[in-house]
């Protein structure tokens, strides 16, 4: 008797268990991440009796989660890739609805400046013809900035959801490496399985996988994840923290991403894949930074090429109007990374220094040295040429007078014209590259110059690209490499003696720029990396040279005292379809200003789709495995009900078993009294 009970007591218990098992998967069917549970029942050792061994119940083996590790993976892995194209078609987007718009674009108020050309050429000395083109001139450059900010909002935006998600992926390395310790510890000389903890964990990796794509392995019950170039975040109970911040090399203004390691900073940025992140990163590269770079070089090859023209013509103030200028580039930086310079207007100011040594992009202002007082001044080099005889004494006007008589000696050869400004200093104009050095003794100096810092210039506007460049130094070899493309120039000995030359006329021409590395002491560091941005912010700086009182120095003419003549205006407004943006083969230039941001339009459009092809793609592969997953993992309730009949009907039989044995009893009871 007391084995019929044993029997419906163990059978009671089972089944119970099992009731509880899918009442709770029944209960948890709408939570995300939760994997249906499963209870194994084995039969219970048999034990042997008067006739032979006799069967001995029912008992609950194990609790485990429907979970193949194959499915998981892949539906991380289609998480990544589909985080990553959603980050960069969300991104890409909102560019080339930048830079498409038919009335906020660049093409509607390059159309409306250069047909303002077209009019005063028909009335070269009309006033309000004037006003209108030095309105749509304003526009222009207003133009240029705006989309510049709204690019670099972009980037801002970027930036910020970088700094959002290592946040958040710090918060989730910790919690999977706790996870991990007590999973290691409930499974530690037990079989049951922590399925709560196990899907808590699959949850944070899942999560892991949206903004990042990396390799996820287990290890003694331990899960470990990869980003990059197999730099471990997560391994085991351990984790390394991610931080944002500068890197020494900065590709095209990014955010650095370290990782740390001990005692170092790992900069792993450059070898993110997929995930948000990598979609960042990449959209950056392939974007962000060409579409910036781009810009920035339609407005300095704008300013460049219609300044020049400008100057060659004449206002209505006579021979004395002319020479002037109509954009101003300002100060542009051209260098970012370990060292920044601005270059444009440079003033010598009066210190102890004897050393001058400047140069000045074409068309990218004037020059303006001294005021050169206390000693004397002797040995001036301008563009290559020796200024002989220079000579200041005490703080005069007089001095500087002489001293800009005696270069304006040499302006044939030099093509520098000098002149006095206020507070007695000297001013350098030139339509082309000013070089200024000083090779003896003085007291000139050019403010932000110095020993140790980098310094580069355009020296050629038509084979100036759009690209980023960086010149790195290791193994006692200077290398450029072209961000963009990844083409790589190695500099020969006598390439880097130019490249360090800090004399007449130094450094070393690549793709329009000259380079000039100023250290005097050696070389780079071994391992060190500059940044050469030659336009990335240039599209901010442009501005208007010609204030809005100056209109009659607007240069229509190409002689003059001809108020009538349109010559000038013709050759400006002519440059709305030259040629003056890129480089062929032949070095010429190959598009116009508009073709050229018509281009950058197409190809931006291009990318964008491509990106929303993708997205779609990678959105479609995504649904699939989680499919896939849902099917073994997720909580079906036409089968949990199926379930939960037959374990009822399983658990009422047992009762029925308890009943039929206590029956028995008192009726055994019942025939002995």
């Amino acid at each position: 008797m007391s084995s019929l009970l044993g029997l419906g007591s163990s059978a009671l218990g089972a089944y119970r268990s099992a009731l509880s098992v899918t009442s709770n998967n029944i209960s948890n069917v709408g939570v995300e991440g939760y994997s249906r549970q499963n209870i194994d029942l084995e039969q219970a050792d048999t034990l042997k009796g008067n006739v032979g061994y006799l069967g001995n119940g029912v008992a609950p083996e194990n609790v485990q989660r429907s979970y193949d590790q194959f499915l998981t993976r892949n539906l991380n892995s289609a998480i990544s890739s589909g985080s990553h194209y959603d980050s960069y078609y969300e991104y890409a987007s909102t560019i080339d609805q930048i830079v498409a718009d038919p009335e906020v674009g660049m093409t509607p108020a390059l159309g409306s400046f250069f047909s303002s050309l077209q009019d005063l050429s028909s009335a070269p000395a009309s006033i309000p013809s004037r006003q209108v083109l030095h309105g749509e001139a304003e526009a222009l450059v207003s133009r240029f900035n705006s989309i510049h900010q709204q690019m670099q909002d972009v980037r801002d935006q970027t930036k910020q959801e970088l700094a959002a998600i290592v946040e958040r992926v710090n918060g989730i390395s910790r919690s999977v490496a706790e996870l991990n310790a007590r999973i290691s510890e409930s499974q530690s000389g037990s079989s049951a399985s922590p399925n709560d903890l196990l899907d808590r964990r699959d949850i944070l990796m899942k999560e892991l996988s949206e903004y990042f794509g990396g390799l996820s392995t287990e290890q003694d019950g331990m899960a470990n994840f990869y980003v990059g170039k197999g730099r471990a975040l997560i391994v085991g109970n351990t984790y390394n923290e991610l931080t944002l911040g500068n890197s020494q090399y900065r590709e095209g203004d990014s955010v650095g991403l370290f990782m740390k390691q001990g005692n170092y900073n790992l900069d792993i940025a450059s070898s993110v894949k997929g995930g948000r992140v990598g979609g960042i990163v990449d959209f950056t590269k392939e974007i962000l930074n060409p579409a910036q770079n781009s810009l920035g070089q339609m407005a300095v090859t704008l300013a460049a090429t219609l300044n020049a023209q400008h100057r060659e013509g004449f206002g209505l103030g006579g021979e004395s109007d002319t020479g002037k200028d109509f954009f101003n580039m300002g100060n542009m930086v051209v260098s970012e990374g370990i060292s920044s310079l601005e270059l444009g207007s440079v003033v010598a100011e009066n210190t102890t220094s004897a050393e001058l040594s400047v140069s000045i992009p074409m068309n990218n202002g004037d020059v303006v040295v001294g005021p050169a007082a206390v000693a004397d001044v002797t040995g001036l080099i301008i563009n290559g040429v020796q200024i002989a005889d220079v000579t200041a004494g005490a703080n005069s006007i007089e001095t500087a007078t002489n001293m800009v008589a005696r270069m304006n000696e040499y302006t044939s050869l030099t093509g520098v014209t000098a002149s006095v400004v206020e507070d007695n200093k000297i001013k350098l104009s030139s339509p082309e590259t000013i070089t200024v050095s000083k090779s003896s003794t003085g007291n000139i100096d050019a403010s932000g110059m110095s020993e140790g810092v980098y310094r580069m210039v355009r020296s050629s506007i038509k084979n100036l690209t759009a690209d980023d460049y960086k010149l790195s130094y290791q193994d006692s070899q200077y290398t450029i490499t072209n961000i963009n493309t990844q083409q790589k120039r190695v500099l020969s000995s006598d390439e880097v003696v130019n490249l360090k030359d800090t004399s007449v006329r130094g450094g070393l021409t690549h793709d329009g720029l000259t380079i000039s590395l100023n250290i005097f002491d050696g070389d780079m560091e071994d391992g060190e990396e500059i940044l050469f941005q030659p336009t990335r912010k240039a599209a901010d700086n442009i501005k208007m040279s010609l204030g809005a009182s100056e209109i009659t120095s607007i240069a229509a003419a190409d002689k003059a005292n001809e108020p009538g003549n349109n010559s000038n205006t013709l050759a400006m407004a002519n440059l709305q379809t030259e040629k003056i943006m890129g480089a062929g083969a032949d070095g010429l230039p190959t598009a116009g200003i508009q073709d050229s941001y018509g281009q950058l339009v197409a190809e931006i459009g291009v990318q964008t789709h491509y990106a929303e092809v993708n997205r779609t793609a990678q959105d479609a592969v995504r649904k699939h495995a989680q499919s896939a997953r849902d099917n073994l993992s997720a909580v079906n309730l036409d089968e949990e009900a199926a379930n939960l009949m037959k374990y009822q009907q399983m658990f009422q039989a047992s009762t029925r078993v308890i009943s039929m044995a206590d029956e028995l009893f008192q009726a055994i009871l019942g025939a002995v009294q």
